[in-house]
């Protein structure tokens, strides 16, 4: 009996470890993916814009950038991914990174 006692306690205890160093992992990754989202950040040239309603994607890149003739889905695409975001749908009162391109 003491000898499955001990197995038990040495299996529970590795269970533990595990489960912390799953833990551990989850909560590095979200870390690091914040770290990585707020250096790229740091690293453009932005300008940061308030949402107002009736706003699209397009005027206030336009606005950021009234100079720019280049491709604007590609302009949009970078302002999505610079966002975090999946889509262009964008709220009022929304603060959004707009890249000076």
């Amino acid at each position: 009996m003491k000898r499955n006692d001990q197995k038990r306690n040495r299996r529970v205890r590795w269970d533990r470890v595990g489960l912390l160093l799953l833990v551990f992992i989850f909560i590095m990754s979200f870390a690091v993916s914040a770290l990585a989202d707020s250096t790229a950040a740091e690293g453009m040239d932005c300008t940061v814009v308030t949402v107002s309603a009736g706003d699209t994607m397009w005027e206030l890149i336009h606005e950021a950038n009234p100079d720019y003739c280049g491709n604007m889905s590609a302009a949009v695409y970078a302002t999505c991914q610079l966002n975090d975001m999946y889509g262009a749908k964008i709220y009022a009162g929304q603060k959004l990174l707009i890249p000076n391109l």
